[in-house]
């Protein structure tokens, strides 16, 4: 991998998945939208989502899903950093959003 850690600068070593999975060893949920993370932020990113109680779903796993992007966008800001995705993960966080976007008007359709 010849990317740049996100957090830091560092090179980086693992691909983050941001949205995670549903269970150990499960497949991802968005497995292409990834962030590259050198080895400490990485550790350090999954110590923020323990902490969040973000680690696993608890609940509407698109909910999860979409509360993990924002945990990361905000540590990344708070970082002073920018979100720099590749296409790949830029086109999945799309999919991410339109389909949060598509479940409000649902649910917003059977309230009315």
């Amino acid at each position: 991998m010849s990317a740049s850690c996100l957090f830091c600068g560092r090179r980086a070593t693992h691909l983050h998945h941001i949205t995670g999975r549903p269970t150990p060893r499960a497949p991802y949920f968005d497995p292409r939208l990834v962030v590259p993370l050198c080895e400490s932020c990485h550790h350090r990113e999954h110590v923020a989502l323990r902490r969040l109680s973000l680690e696993w779903p608890t609940g509407d796993p698109l909910r999860h899903r979409c509360l993990r992007t924002a945990s990361l966008a905000r540590r990344i800001a708070d970082a002073r950093r920018c979100l720099v995705l590749d296409p790949s993960s830029t086109y999945a966080l799309a999919t991410l959003f339109l389909e949060a976007a598509n479940a409000a008007a649902s649910a917003q359709r059977v309230v009315s």
